[in-house]
């Protein structure tokens, strides 16, 4: 895939890695859905964190689909059809409980701050035989961001020094940390903003490097679903790749095996894990 050229080109790019990786997420629903008997019916689908409803094609393919966002404007979902839309945020879901058969995220969980109540409300609306399949990120995505984080700084200086800003976005930069990185609640003063300028930044709610570093390893990931009382059924390595512009970094299943991806799909269930020992055995 060729790097791309422009703006545009940018969006299309990101556009295709986006789809590809939902199309490989839903396949690897699909194929574990297949394989139990109880599950050839058409479920009923959450989408939650749903963007512009680009995943929603796929999701089709396994049954009916509810699609809700904190963000939302109907013109995204013009051409979407049989498929209901809500405004509303996961941590108060407008669902009667026990209600899905099926829970669905690509890259929303890092983006939520009270992760506790979430769950809870999850695993609420969720029948008891519900799957839970979620996209997250990786840490080898968060390191690959490093080159383009400081790229954008270095980008951002030159303009601020060689005029490149217009009057309106110069009035909107309260100083010059703010041409470095994101505003820090934790950090009020900008001389220790400015202090941080040489440290790349974190992403969603984890904003310090390090310690989004640390939360986006697997096993990390691992740990929070199983400490919210999902039990992890299985692991999926996705694609590797970059920032959203770069090309995608050709992946080879070796490097699947070692966990050398930059998303993972998590396919989660309520059921106690001593339950599929007795059904398998």
């Amino acid at each position: 895939m060729v790097w791309p050229n422009s703006k545009e080109a940018e969006f299309v790019h990101r556009k295709t890695k986006r789809k590809r990786e939902a199309e490989l997420a839903s396949a690897h629903v699909r194929s574990l859905l297949r394989r139990q008997a109880d599950r050839e019916k058409a479920l009923r689908i959450l989408e939650f964190g749903s963007g512009d409803g680009f995943q929603i094609p796929f999701l089709k393919r396994l049954g009916s689909v509810i699609a809700s966002d904190v963000y939302f404007s109907r013109a995204m979902f013009q051409q979407q059809r049989e498929v209901v839309f809500l405004k509303s945020d996961i941590t108060r879901a407008p669902f009667r409980n026990s209600y899905f058969d099926m829970v669905y995220s690509n890259h929303v969980m890092e983006h939520i701050p009270d992760l506790t109540r979430a769950f809870e409300e999850l695993k609420r609306i969720g029948t008891p035989d519900c799957v839970y399949a979620f996209a997250v990120p990786t840490n080898v995505w968060l390191l690959l961001t490093i080159p383009a984080q400081y790229l954008a700084k270095t980008q951002r200086l030159v303009r601020y020094v060689f005029g490149g800003y217009s009057d309106q976005e110069k009035s909107a930069i309260s100083d010059a940390s703010d041409l470095f990185e994101q505003p820090d609640e934790e950090v009020k003063d900008p001389r220790h903003r400015l202090l941080r300028f040489p440290l790349p930044q974190g992403h969603g709610v984890h904003q310090r490097f390090g310690d989004c570093f640390s939360c986006f390893k697997i096993r990390r990931w691992r740990r929070l679903f199983e400490s919210s009382e999902l039990h992890v059924r299985s692991v999926f390595p996705l694609l590797l790749y970059g920032p959203s512009e770069w090309p995608l970094i050709p992946t080879t299943e070796a490097f699947n095996k070692i966990g050398i991806c930059s998303s993972v799909l998590f396919i989660l269930e309520k059921r106690d894990s001593r339950t599929d020992v007795k059904k398998s055995s």
